[in-house]
């Protein structure tokens, strides 16, 4: 296995988010719910997120599959949004102490590639930006989203 065969077990678990940046006019929830499991016989992972307004409320949803490429030492990743017609595919590797991808999708702004990083990677916590383009890479969004995740802790 490869340096990048382990890099998204980290996000095992589940995580409490504080949106920094979002897409403008976004009208999803800047907390969010994440819960990342293994799926297949732990051969990939299935993150859910749920955005939630003032009040509590889920008012948005996505969902990434992930699973570890061993030929290429890189990780395949789909992202889709629960409502919305759209999705993200991606390629993600560690490089010097990061998760960075790149890729190509859709959403309701037309065609985009798109590149993040996973950063500031600690046991209960996570850092997390996106840059996108609507353009084919000649004009960027930066940051498109960032956030911050903490690990939920039990309730009691």
């Amino acid at each position: 296995m490869g340096r990048s065969a382990d890099a998204f077990h980290f996000l095992l678990g589940e995580w409490d988010i504080e949106m920094w940046v979002m897409p403008e006019g976004a009208s999803a929830g800047r907390r969010a719910i994440s819960k990342v499991h293994p799926i297949l016989d732990g051969a990939a992972l299935l993150d859910e997120i749920r955005h939630l307004d003032a009040s509590g409320q889920v008012n948005f949803r996505g969902a990434s599959f992930r699973t570890y490429i061993p030929d290429s030492d890189q990780w395949y990743v789909v992202w889709m949004m629960a409502n919305v017609e759209g999705y993200s595919e991606l390629r993600a590797e560690f490089v010097d102490g990061e998760i960075r991808t790149t890729g190509q999708g859709r959403d309701p702004g037309g065609e985009l590639v798109e590149q993040g990083r996973y950063y500031d990677i600690y046991a209960d916590g996570y850092s997390f930006t996106l840059d996108r383009s609507y353009d084919g890479g000649k004009t960027w969004i930066r940051p498109f989203v960032s956030y911050r995740a903490a690990r939920r802790r039990a309730a009691r």
